[in-house]
Parts: C-alpha cells; sequence; structure tokens
C-alpha cells in the first residue's frame, strides 16, 4: 500500500510550478488555492514550507496585501535560517530582494533598501561578481534611490547593473533594455534638478 502522505507531497511538489504560472498569470485565486493546499500538504518538510511562504508572499505583495505579504515573507526566512546548512544562502538572499520588493511598493524606500543591501551582500558572497542576479540588485537599488529622489547615486547603482547584464546577457535581453531605459529616465529626472 502506498502511503497517502507521500502521495499528496508529491503531488503538490509537482503543483507548485503550476500556481506559479497562475500567479504570472494574474489568476490569484487559483494561485492562492495550489499554494494554500501546498503549504498543508507540505507542513512537515520545513525547506518546502518555507519556498511555499515565499511564493506566498510574492502573491500577495502582487495583490498589495502588505501584511500577508511581510507575514508569509518573515516566516520563509525564518525557517530558512532555522533549517538551511548555512546563513548564506542564496534563497535566502531572494526573500530579502522579496522585502525589498514589498517595502518600495509600500513607498518605505529606507526599508527597501536595508533589505536590497542584505540581498546585495549575500549574492556578492556566494555568486560570481558577475551574476545577472547581482545586476537585478543594483538594478533595484537604483530603483529605491530613484524614488528617494537620489538621482547621481540611483545612477550608479544603474550604470552597474548595466555593465554586469551586457557582460553575461545576450544584447537583445530584456534586463538590458530595462537597465537601460532605467538610465535614461533617472538622467531625465536629474536634468529637471
Amino acid at each position: 500500500m502506498i502511503d497517502q502522505g507521500t502521495n499528496k507531497e508529491r503531488y503538490y511538489r509537482h503543483r507548485i510550478p503550476r500556481s506559479v504560472y497562475h500567479q504570472l498569470q494574474k489568476e490569484y485565486s487559483t494561485a492562492l488555492i495550489f499554494f494554500e493546499k501546498a503549504l498543508e500538504a507540505v507542513k512537515n518538510h520545513p525547506l518546502d514550507t518555507a519556498m511555499i511562504h515565499s511564493y506566498l508572499g510574492l502573491l500577495h505583495c502582487d495583490r498589495r496585501q502588505w501584511l500577508l505579504s511581510l507575514r508569509h515573507y518573515e516566516q520563509a526566512l525564518d525557517l530558512y535560517k532555522r533549517h538551511l546548512s548555512t546563513g548564506n544562502h542564496p534563497t535566502i538572499a531572494l526573500i530579502h530582494d522579496g522585502l525589498g520588493t514589498l517595502y518600495l511598493n509600500k513607498g518605505e524606500y529606507r526599508a527597501a533598501q536595508r533589505e536590497f543591501e542584505r540581498c546585495l551582500e549575500l549574492q556578492l558572497c556566494l555568486l560570481p561578481s558577475k551574476h545577472p542576479d547581482i545586476a537585478g540588485t543594483y538594478n533595484n537599488l537604483g530603483g529605491v534611490f530613484n524614488e528617494m529622489g537620489h538621482y547621481e547615486e540611483a545612477l550608479l547603482y544603474h550604470y552597474e547593473a548595466l555593465a554586469i547584464a551586457t557582460a553575461t546577457l545576450p544584447v537583445d535581453h530584456f534586463d538590458i533594455k530595462l537597465y537601460e531605459h532605467n538610465i535614461t529616465e533617472t538622467k531625465r529626472k536629474l536634468s529637471y534638478n
């Protein structure tokens, strides 16, 4: 006889990408149903539970449900810190990135800056110095400084993001176009000051 619990866990582990798909398609209610079922199915597996909490943090952030998003990100961070073999792990950097995005969307720019800086600190320790994820974090920090009206500092971060992206990504990659656009917009704002 097959253990029902094991089948359930396997089912929801494979269903998680589908719920992420629904989230990306803005079908939040469908994604939420899958995540909640998955959370129940993997409750005895802390790292899987943490992963689902991080997805729920993202989903609630997209829906502008700040408190729910924060709660899920904090639960994910706590689980990862307790159950990963090291506190320096790329997954923890991703949680700080999610928290940074949450605070940026809320307009809490200092908190966003702090979270993106934590993310960057971990990435610089764990990833090659020219990794596209590091470029993304530099870009996010540029966005924070843009929102605070610190355009010169924002430009430095956007240029760093672009330098890494052009060194590591194909020339027609979306991120390169995004970073170039952010530089143009920041220069425009700077010219008005």
